[in-house]
């Protein structure tokens, strides 16, 4: 980000939660420059993430709660990734009236690419971090969303 829309001037200074939520940001604008040539916006390279991560198919809603985010906006985002080819919904076998979200064949090719830029992203942020560093601070982000999500 040459832009400068992120200064670390005083960044250790600021509150925990303030630091979390400014680096969240940061890293996805790190992500969304990297893949600035996929044509891929944030909100739908973060729903086909999510999609391969729980491995099955999903309701929109309990997508939208995983994902954090409200049904209008991944809705809007569903359809362009399905007009895209990228997903696919099907009628749930047990219940006609509820549709589940899947990757499709080239949403699932989409999504391993994606994956390749991600994990490039994580070894140049990492440099230069111990792997014991950053094993720590992968089981302190872990208790943290696991203390988080017992107060909401």
């Amino acid at each position: 980000m040459n832009d400068k829309k992120f200064l670390a001037e005083n960044f250790a200074h600021r509150p925990l939660g303030m630091r979390l939520a400014m680096l969240a940001r940061l890293w996805r604008s790190v992500i969304d420059q990297a893949l600035i040539d996929s044509g891929l916006t944030q909100s739908r390279w973060t729903v086909l993430m999510q999609l391969q991560v729980v491995e099955r198919p999903l309701t929109v809603s309990e997508l939208a709660f995983a994902m954090g985010i409200e049904l209008p906006p991944l809705t809007r985002t569903l359809n362009q990734l399905a007009e895209s080819g990228l997903i696919v919904r099907v009628e749930d076998k047990d219940d006609r009236r509820i549709r589940l979200v899947t990757l499709s064949a080239q949403g699932k090719h989409q999504v391993a690419q994606v994956n390749r830029v991600v994990e490039e992203c994580q070894r140049k942020v990492s440099e230069g971090l111990p792997a014991e560093q950053l094993d720590q601070f992968s089981q302190t982000l872990n208790l943290l969303t696991e203390n988080m999500s017992k107060l909401v």
